[in-house]
């Protein structure tokens, strides 16, 4: 199921751009057989839009305000198969199942912590896909992986403007590190 941006509540709530989801979905390839962790929330457009295609989503987001959205985003789009976890990763990943497929859409300053929460608790054959605006966590994540088969790749989205002149207008360029376990 695929919703525009524009779908999703999210006001001062990061959302990870239709683009970028249709990409990261592409690299996780999701099936009806999968649980998947949506480490960093925000809005809740990669959790719900997962849902149609996964068994069980794990929607994890340390901010109330943004799990109300979430919550309130689930209810619009009629999604199923999600559970919104309000708590901070990695200690809120300990009591949930083991995940065959995990994006990180936000780490902040636990990289490493989160990576090797992942690491441990991910099912053999499983798939992580993460997003990474700054080069100091594509770093962090390209070392903590170096040994590991993986994929970079930066993407950069331009749209056309719809305002008195149309020109395109360029948004932030983002890296998706895909690892397979």
């Amino acid at each position: 199921m695929y919703f525009d941006d524009e779908f999703f509540l999210h006001e001062n709530t990061p959302i990870t751009k239709s683009e970028i989801r249709a990409i990261v979905y592409s690299k996780l390839n999701l099936n009806k057989k999968d649980v998947f962790w949506d480490i960093g929330a925000g809005s809740g457009a990669v959790s719900i839009e997962a849902s149609f295609l996964c068994k069980k989503v794990f929607a994890v987001e340390k901010k109330l305000e943004r799990v109300k959205t979430i919550n309130e985003n689930i209810r619009r789009a009629k999604a199923k198969n999600i559970d919104v976890i309000l708590g901070e990763a990695p200690q809120a990943l300990e009591a949930l199942p083991s995940p065959t497929k995990v994006f990180i859409g936000g780490s902040e300053d636990k990289t490493l912590e989160l990576l090797t929460t992942v690491e441990r608790k991910i099912l053999n054959g499983g798939i992580i896909v993460a997003t990474s605006i700054t080069l100091e966590t594509l770093y962090m994540i390209d070392n903590f992986y170096k040994e590991q088969k993986k994929e970079i790749i930066q993407v950069g989205v331009t749209k056309l403007s719809s305002h008195k002149k149309r020109m395109f207008i360029a948004r932030n360029p983002i890296f998706i590190i895909t690892v397979w376990r």
